[in-house]
């Protein structure tokens, strides 16, 4: 968050990955901070290990973009990382395409 605080507009990221639980606030805080921020329209993606509905509701009511499950092993972790940005970049490719 403090990164995102102090970031000039040059300095964008294209796509926010938290988690639910993190040091100094939880990530449904961390949601809520960032829509209320310049930083509104970046897409966040939630990796958690929790499984409550209540979670992941309330991380969808905040404005979250996605909710992902955390995998166990370190190699699972990086590749449904690896995959969630390849499908936020398509995303953001079909939508920054101009009308044909």
């Amino acid at each position: 968050m403090r990164f995102l605080e102090i970031a000039s507009d040059a300095e964008i990221p294209d796509l926010i990955f938290c988690d639910l639980r993190m040091p100094g606030m939880t990530g449904h805080d961390f949601i809520r901070w960032l829509r209320q921020s310049k930083w509104q329209t970046v897409p966040v993606v939630v990796l958690s290990s929790s499984e409550l509905t209540e979670d992941i509701r309330a991380a969808y009511a905040l404005g979250a973009n996605s909710f992902l499950l955390k995998p166990l092993s370190a190699d699972e972790i990086l590749k449904l990382i690896y995959d969630a940005v390849e499908y936020w970049r398509r995303c953001n490719l079909v939508t920054r395409e101009p009308d044909v």
